[in-house]
């Protein structure tokens, strides 16, 4: 028998642990080849693909820049003299299949709800779908098509076309805020608010950390400050310019003869409480106090036209106005806990004149007695959409018997929806207050948390800051008949006079000259002489006539992944990048021309342009 020594044992077992190590190895080269086999096979299948990938990512970049530019090219038709309505197909469309570079685009025009627009529709939606090779790309914008407007036009006695113009200075402090309130359905365009800056200095325009001014522009008189203008270009704001004068007309109102003359109705003071309600008829009242549910009645039925020397309210006191009112105060105007001047209906307005100063304290002002008795009162109180201007306001000027210097003051959770033409008027706001609608004031401040929300629908459509518009030459001066005529102008004429003496200086516009049309033949645009022999003019453009908002709307950021250095042959670059990380703008491309059925559209820096999101003007 063999003997098994202890050495032995040991051998073995060393021997026997050696195995298992050696076939993990020769597993993990095993896996290793598979991995590398693997990748081989991707890596000749990505090949076989990488031509079709290539075509495309081309393909689709081609057709969302010829998307990109059938929609510029679709407001440049908007702005131009053509009868565009009247040649769009049954669904809208304006340019059918055109080719632009390697795209087949069509372009339709549509009203909001996507049926096609009537002459009446002026909100509208553009869409322009591209196809490049199969891949389709779409681009919406919505735009609102302004009528053509001349001097007489553009010439607003109330500066309404700014939410908040200030002729000596704007403050906000203690969590305070500007912004724009959307709820007016002109506004589809998501139009900012226009803050306008009467004053020269910067430090007139102070806003503290903890405040901010939301969806703004902001406009300056050309005798600001460097420092002021240099704000136009702000974070804060989303564009604005520079008027190029040293300050607009802002007269204050006249109080009207037919109302300081109303005979008297009622010499003693009249008081309403506990839930009374009484119409009143049209004349002169020494001295209104509502209280407690008490409702007076101004109404239209006997002629609509009051004087009062003194209006209090408190507790939910009630002035309701019914029809088309007048209302002359000729001292002070108070609206304390709950009280408010309402409306009986949609309908109904009232144009208040105030010699004195004005305070609403924790109560409403224009607005609904439930609004106004809430304990905490939140601009998201008004549902629905509610016009400022149907509740006017119109400080009256010194030499009308005016005082010196009115204080408006909105204070304790109150809410005051209206417009206001005040110039000597400063306006206060404290302690959670919101004011909804426009004002044309001395100054403002809010502090406190109050809130401003300015209505950027109220004015007229191409105003004062309308850059480009019937104001303004080409080089974007003043109207040379326009300086001449605010150089002459006086305050004390009243803000009535204010167009009346602009219209003064204007002459007479010429007799309308036919627009000659060029282009006709296949497209649907045109009706003219047919291209051919000679050099083509540029299609006849109204400058600033389309405002536009891309829809849905994109972030800016998003755009910066959307570069493209060489667009191919035939399509315009439109708003972008360049290759330098600069924003593109179609002015700087120079005489850029493009032929779609025979409309003949210049992008070039001398025909102005749509006004659109990405930036061309």
């Amino acid at each position: 028998m063999r003997k098994c020594t202890f050495e032995q044992t040991e051998r073995s077992q060393t021997r026997s642990g050696v195995n298992p190590k050696r076939g993990v190895a020769l597993i993990l080269v095993l896996i290793s080849l598979g991995a590398a086999g693997a990748l081989t096979s991707f890596y000749l299948i990505s090949q076989e693909n990488s031509v079709a990938i290539g075509t495309n990512a081309e393909a689709a970049s081609a057709s969302d820049w010829a998307a990109r530019t059938g929609a510029e090219l679709g407001i440049a038709v908007l702005e131009t003299e053509q009868d565009w309505r009247g040649v769009a197909s049954a669904d809208g469309r304006i340019i059918t299949e055109a080719s632009i570079g390697d795209a087949v685009v069509t372009v339709t025009v549509t009203t909001l709800d996507g049926s096609p627009p009537s002459a009446d529709d002026t909100d509208l939606v553009i869409t322009s779908i591209a196809v490049v090779d199969g891949l389709t790309s779409m681009r919406q914008m919505v735009v609102a098509v302004e009528p053509p407007m001349d001097v007489e036009d553009s010439i607003d006695d109330g500066l309404n076309e700014f939410g908040i113009y200030a002729i000596e200075g704007i403050q906000l402090d203690n969590s305070s805020l500007i912004t724009v309130w959307n709820r007016n359905p002109k506004n589809q365009v998501n139009e900012p608010a226009n803050l306008g800056a009467g004053f020269s200095l910067a430090s007139a325009f102070d806003i503290d950390e903890t405040s901010d001014i939301l969806r703004s522009q902001l406009f300056v008189m050309d005798s600001a400050s460097a420092g002021l203008k240099d704000m136009v270009d702000d974070v804060l704001f989303e564009g604005g310019g520079v008027i190029p004068v040293d300050g607009l007309p802002t007269a204050p109102a006249h109080a009207p003869v037919y109302l300081r003359t109303l005979p008297t109705i009622l010499s003693v003071p009249l008081v309403l409480n506990f839930d009374i309600n009484a119409p009143l008829n049209s004349g002169a009242v020494s001295w209104v106090y509502l209280s407690d549910g008490g409702n007076l009645i101004l109404n239209d039925d006997s002629g609509g036209l009051y004087m009062f020397d003194h209006l209090e309210m408190e507790s939910g006191g009630m002035l309701t106005i019914d029809g088309h009112v007048e209302l002359l105060v000729t001292d002070t105007v108070q609206l304390l806990d709950g009280a408010t001047i309402q409306f009986e209906d949609e309908d109904s307005s009232l144009s208040l004149y105030l010699m004195g100063d004005l305070i609403v304290d924790n109560a409403g002002f224009g607005v609904d007695l439930e609004i106004a008795e809430q304990d905490e009162i939140e601009v998201s109180d008004l549902e629905e959409y509610i016009d400022p201007t149907r509740m006017t306001v119109y400080g009256v000027s010194p030499d009308s018997g005016g005082v010196i210097d009115p204080h408006y003051v909105f204070t304790s959770n109150s809410l005051v929806l209206g417009s206001f033409h005040a110039p000597t008027a400063r306006i206060s706001m404290n302690y959670d207050s919101i004011f909804v609608g426009r004002a044309t004031v001395a100054g403002i401040r809010a502090s406190n948390g109050s809130e401003i929300y300015c209505d950027p629908a109220l004015g007229v459509e191409t105003g004062y800051t309308d850059l480009d518009g019937p104001l303004y030459k080409e080089d974007g001066s003043f109207l040379d008949e326009l300086i001449d005529a605010l150089a002459a102008w006086d305050d004390s004429l009243g803000m009535d006079a204010i167009k009346e003496h602009i219209m003064g200086y204007v002459p007479e516009p010429p007799e309308e000259e036919e627009v000659r049309e060029v282009g006709g033949g296949k497209g649907p645009i045109g009706g003219g002489e047919p291209i051919g022999g000679g050099e083509p003019e540029p299609t006849t453009r109204v400058a600033g006539r389309v405002v536009s908002r891309e829809w849905p709307m994109r972030a800016f950021a998003m755009e910066s992944t959307n570069r493209m250095t060489d667009p191919p042959d035939g399509v315009i670059k439109t708003p972008g990048f360049n290759d330098d990380g600069s924003f593109f703008d179609l002015r700087d491309a120079g005489d850029v021309m493009t032929v779609v059925d025979n409309l003949i559209i210049d992008f070039g820096s001398d025909t102005g342009g749509a006004k659109s999101l990405a930036g061309v003007e």
